[in-house]
C-alpha cells in the first residue's frame, strides 16, 4: 500500500479549501454577519477566513469532523478578533435576522415590522 506524498496531500487540501470557497462563502459571510452585526464587513472578513485557511491548510489534521467545521472555527476566531479590535459586543440588527411574513399579506407584514421596531427600541 502506498501513501500519498506530502505535496500531493497538500495540493488535495488546497483544492478542498478552494471548493469550500465556491460552496460555502455565502454561508460563512452570513455566519460572520450574525456574530459581528455588520453585513458589509462580514464579506471582507469571510475573505480573510479563506485566505487564512489556504495559508494554514498544511496544518489541518483529519479528525473525522468535516473540513467545514475547521473553516467555521477560523471564522469564529477571526470574528472574535474583529470585535476585540472594534471594542464592542456584536450587535445583531433584528430586522435582518427575523423572518418577515410575505409582502403578499400586508397586515401581517406591517404587524411584524412594528414588533421589530418596538424590540429595537426596547434594546
Amino acid at each position: 500500500m502506498s501513501f500519498p506524498s506530502k505535496p500531493d496531500e497538500l495540493s488535495q487540501k488546497q483544492a478542498a479549501v478552494e471548493q469550500l470557497f465556491e460552496s460555502h462563502f455565502e454561508r460563512v459571510a452570513r455566519y460572520i454577519a450574525m456574530r459581528i452585526g455588520s453585513t458589509s464587513d462580514a464579506e471582507d472578513i469571510a475573505s480573510e477566513v479563506f485566505v487564512k485557511a489556504l495559508r494554514s491548510v498544511d496544518k489541518y489534521k483529519e479528525t473525522g469532523a468535516p473540513m467545514e467545521a475547521w473553516l467555521f472555527k477560523i471564522a469564529r476566531n477571526i470574528s472574535i478578533d474583529y470585535l476585540r479590535m472594534r471594542g464592542r459586543r456584536p450587535a445583531v440588527p433584528l430586522d435582518e435576522n427575523l423572518p418577515l411574513p410575505s409582502k403578499d399579506n400586508p397586515s401581517e407584514y406591517v404587524e411584524r415590522k412594528q414588533e421589530i421596531e418596538e424590540l429595537n427600541q426596547a434594546i
